[in-house]
């Protein structure tokens, strides 16, 4: 069996746990429900929700406020020690045996990803040479490199473990100044000069130095929103913003890498700028807000008993194709993982 983490913040629990409950359809797999700062009554939510079906288990990180994700993953990942470690995100839903594409034990592959956001087309999700970060949604190198993502992964432990206690931050987001300056030379000789990493990036980038493969499966029954969940976490301190123009405060640092972040947060402030002009961001952003708003909407109709908004076209084939599957799948499986959700919920409340 493969547990498969799934890390709810605050504002996300009500909305998206149809979503995990759908993922029992995979062969092989127990779910482990995270609670990442939820107030009390989402708490009981997901509480509730693991009383669904035996192979679904609560645990909560205890913290008062949702902590960044890769730190969430690195208490995780410390905390329970399975063979294999996975994650996948709250708003993924399955609309059949996912783990079905997944070979047994994935031999050869030190990690295996699936689930890009179903509002990006397939240019968006690769990492271009101009860019200065490796986000969310890049999943391939311009040279054909698979680079994982943080969406859906199932990391071989083993090989996995040596990367992550050597990265400054384990799972969570990087600055390049964070890095080792071995870590830094041996990126900038494969042509990876970015200045931000996002979650799990670095371990990936550093599985690929040390020989292993990583792989990204097209899984059918599996689709992603992507975002979802966004608008309702408080971003770090240290954010994009705060690392390109904190300049007053980068230069007075003791830090012996001061010059080495203001001359990254300049390159990246500017890259930024640009990237806000360039047609194919633009598209994308709209793409990303019109069909995460409508899939909200179809939520909240199915939610309230009510017939769900006809979807959206945004003109481009593949995104089209991809929201009308996921749209498909959460007008099948969410009224069934809602119905189970408020069962188990009544239940628990009875037993008080």
């Amino acid at each position: 069996m493969i547990t498969l983490n799934v890390i709810y913040t605050p504002g996300t629990p009500g909305r998206l746990l149809p979503f995990t409950l759908s993922l029992l359809q995979g062969s092989g797999v127990r779910i482990r429900i995270v609670e990442n700062g939820c107030p009390p009554e989402e708490s009981r939510l997901l509480r509730a929700a693991a009383e669904v079906d035996d192979r679904i288990t609560y645990y909560s990180l205890g913290v008062p406020g949702p902590v960044e994700h890769g730190l969430a993953l690195n208490h995780l990942f410390e905390r329970f020690t399975e063979p294999c470690f996975g994650m996948v995100d709250s708003d993924m839903i399955a609309s059949g045996d996912y783990m079905s594409g997944i070979p047994s034990l994935f031999p050869g592959k030190a990690a295996v990803f699936s689930g890009s956001p179903v509002w990006a087309a397939d240019n968006d999700m690769v990492v271009r040479k101009s860019c200065t970060w490796i986000g969310a949604r890049h999943r391939i190198l311009t040279d054909g490199t698979s680079v994982g993502n943080s969406y859906f992964a199932i990391y071989d432990r083993a090989l996995l473990e040596p990367a992550w206690r050597a990265a400054p931050r384990g799972f969570g987001t990087h600055d390049r100044y964070q890095l080792s300056r071995s870590v830094q030379k041996a990126f900038a000789e494969r042509g990876w000069r970015y200045v931000m990493f996002d979650t799990a990036r670095v371990l990936n980038l550093q599985l690929i130095l040390d020989g292993h493969a990583l792989e990204h499966l097209i899984l059918p029954t599996l689709h992603h929103v992507g975002g979802f969940s966004a608008e309702n976490f408080a971003r770090r301190k240290d954010d994009l913003a705060a690392l390109a123009g904190a300049t007053f405060r980068i230069l007075r640092s003791d830090d012996g890498r001061r010059v080495q972040r203001f001359v990254d947060g300049a390159r990246h402030r500017l890259f930024l700028t640009r990237s806000r002009r360039d047609p194919r961001h633009v598209r994308m952003n709209a793409h990303r807000r019109l069909v995460i708003s409508h899939i909200r909407e179809v939520v909240d109709a199915i939610r309230s008993g009510e017939t769900p908004p006809e979807t959206p076209i945004t003109g481009l084939p593949d995104v089209d194709s991809h929201v009308a599957a996921l749209v498909g799948a959460i007008e099948d499986r969410y009224p069934i993982g809602l119905a189970a959700s408020a069962r188990t919920s009544a239940q628990v409340s009875s037993q008080r």
